[in-house]
């Protein structure tokens, strides 16, 4: 999985070189139910192996629909 994330960052960085007229931005994150408590060691390799962050919601509403899909 290193080796996928290290060339797709290397594609990214790239792309403002090929093309300086769009950006591109990406997170990786971990959506759900604030009830629900991570494993410290799943949310560490997460973190780790894609850099993704926890985000805590509610799923259900107008407000978390409308973030959910920013």
């Amino acid at each position: 999985m290193e080796k996928l994330n290290e060339y797709c960052r290397i594609l990214i960085s790239q792309l403002p070189v090929v093309d300086n007229q769009y950006s591109f931005f990406s997170k990786n994150s971990i959506w759900h139910e604030p009830s629900i408590i991570l494993q410290a060691a799943f949310a560490n390799v997460m973190i780790q192996t894609f850099d993704a962050g926890e985000i805590k919601i509610n799923p259900s509403g107008i407000e978390s629909m409308e973030l959910i899909n920013k």
